[in-house]
């Protein structure tokens, strides 16, 4: 995760010869400048793959920067796990989503983790649109546990 292309829709991505994807127009790159935030990063990449706990979850994400008006774990976990995790059935019911957001709110939402956000949900409206439920937790959990093997303090 040292490094995020923003550009990744179907206009940036080509067929390389041998099968493999790869992408173009780099313009828009970054890459997590505070070490702490990007080990609470990839700490929540790895418990929203491992689908841990709303606690465990809800930890991570206010390490990357979230603020919630209640500090409610459930509605965090939930953020985390739309933005980076598996569809579920509950995440396409209108009714879910007014009941999730009468629990909470956001109120700060890093610049850094927006564009990773802007990422996850172009990649996941790729998949989608080619039948494909892609959990960007799921894809980036190698890269994620990669940095927290190579860092040795504890947050």
């Amino acid at each position: 995760m040292s490094a995020l292309q923003f550009r990744s829709h179907p206009g940036n991505i080509i067929v390389m010869p041998d099968g493999r994807l790869g992408l173009i127009d780099y313009g828009q790159c970054m890459s997590f400048t505070d070490e702490t935030t990007k080990r609470y990063f990839a700490e929540l990449i790895v418990a929203v793959a491992d689908n841990a706990s709303d606690a465990e979850i809800a930890k991570a994400f206010r390490g990357a920067g979230i603020r919630t008006k209640n500090s409610n774990d459930h509605f965090t976990a939930a953020m985390a796990r739309i933005m980076f995790g598996h569809m579920t059935a509950e995440m396409l019911n209108r009714e879910w989503h007014v009941k999730l957001h009468a629990e909470d709110r956001v109120q700060a939402f890093p610049v850094e983790v927006m564009m990773v956000y802007r990422v996850a949900a172009l990649l996941r409206g790729l998949s989608l649109a080619l039948h494909h439920d892609l959990a960007v937790g799921d894809a980036w959990r190698t890269h994620a546990e990669e940095l927290l093997s190579s860092t040795t303090a504890a947050i």
